[in-house]
């Protein structure tokens, strides 16, 4: 990824690799994506000049971070990281911290204009996080009646209609994410 300050994004990658408890080889072996310990340590110590998009997906994964951890300084929410031209003063200049792209990478809202990109793209996340609060919760459900040994008791019949609930809230929500354009399984 062009643009992104690599020895930063080593050293985030480093500190979570040794809070993990993980040499470079077991973060590489973890992560796939043509990754291997020589390129980790690379990527560390910001001698690698970029990397791919997959192969930082595929680092958070393996480091079991939120990718936004990785890509922003987020011990320090008010540096600027980002400059981009201010369009409403010309030759302007707006300064972005840490903490307004945080934001973005959430989907909350910078200002209270929200044009159609914006307000579908926030309904699409929306509707997305929903959508994985409901999957855990039946897998949660369907956990509950596979193992009850690792549950407080509860009657079959109270497990099974969890489990069907579940399943039918999914499937509401399934329904609301096609209806905004995002293909979505049913659980």
């Amino acid at each position: 990824m062009a643009g992104l300050d690599m020895k930063a994004l080593g050293g985030r990658i480093a500190h979570y690799r040794r809070l993990n408890k993980m040499s470079a080889e077991d973060l590489a072996a973890r992560s796939g994506a043509g990754l291997t310990r020589d390129i980790i340590a690379n990527i560390e110590t910001g001698r690698r000049k970029d990397i791919g998009v997959t192969q930082l997906m595929a680092l958070a994964v393996a480091l079991q971070v939120p990718l936004v951890a990785l890509l922003l300084p987020i011990t320090t929410p008010d540096q600027a990281v980002l400059t981009t031209p201010d369009l409403a003063r010309e030759g302007g200049e707006m300064h972005w911290t840490a903490l307004h792209l945080l934001h973005l990478f959430q989907g909350w809202t910078l200002a209270p204009q929200h044009p159609a990109a914006k307000r579908e793209s926030l309904a699409q996340l929306a509707a997305i996080r929903t959508y994985g609060r409901l999957l855990r919760q039946l897998e949660e459900a369907r956990a509950r009646l596979e193992f009850p040994q690792d549950y407080p008791p509860a009657p079959e019949t109270e497990k099974r209609t969890a489990v069907a609930s579940a399943e039918a809230e999914l499937q509401d929500q399934v329904a609301v994410l096609h209806g905004l354009g995002v293909e979505a399984g049913d659980g």
